[in-house]
């Protein structure tokens, strides 16, 4: 006698299908703020090495910050602030000397993949570079977005938030992680 085929009836197919849609929905928007706290918690490393960077440069060429050139006015070129950074220099901040090198490489942004400064202009979060230094503030901020250079703002005035009224920590994240979900819309 031939045996009965087994199979699943289209409802137990469809509860399944549902099940694995509903957990789907639960996982893939936590994996996601996951990615993207990774790559601000990136973002505070990278701009801490920068502007640690240009202390220690400033530090040893006579307090002289990474944007100036040898004469000591700011120069508006990025790609020389990244040569007096990478390479080594001497206490003017004219090329070769004792001095340097403070930096292996320059570090990408993570938001935006360049690993290139320019030097003010535009306020910080124009999209056009990796980074942007600040030569009155001496410091260093994302270039990608409004957003995540309020990030590089933090981390640069975290002694002085109180007085600023910066936002700190994970509330700044929240805002961050709010204004990128928008950038989607």
């Amino acid at each position: 006698m031939p045996t009965p085929c087994r199979a699943f009836s289209l409802v137990e197919v469809a509860v399944v299908i549902i099940i694995i849609g509903i957990i789907g929905a639960i996982a893939v928007p936590r994996l996601t703020g996951a990615t993207v706290r990774t790559r601000i918690g990136t973002l505070r490393a990278n701009i801490a090495v920068l502007d640690r960077a240009a202390e220690m440069y400033a530090a040893e060429n006579a307090g002289r910050c990474p944007a100036c050139d040898s004469s000591g006015s700011i120069d508006p070129d990025g790609d020389g602030l990244a040569a007096r950074l990478l390479d080594v220099t001497a206490e003017s901040g004219a090329p070769g000397g004792h001095l340097g090198p403070y930096l292996l490489r320059l570090p990408p942004n993570p938001f935006n993949g360049l690993a290139t400064v320019r030097i003010d202009g535009a306020a910080a979060g124009a999209g056009t570079h990796g980074w942007r230094y600040d030569s009155a503030l001496r410091s260093f901020r994302a270039d990608d977005s409004p957003a995540m250079a309020a990030i590089g703002a933090q981390s640069v005035h975290a002694a002085t938030a109180a007085a600023g009224g910066l936002i700190a920590g994970d509330a700044l994240d929240a805002a961050a992680l709010k204004a990128l979900d928008g950038d989607d819309e």
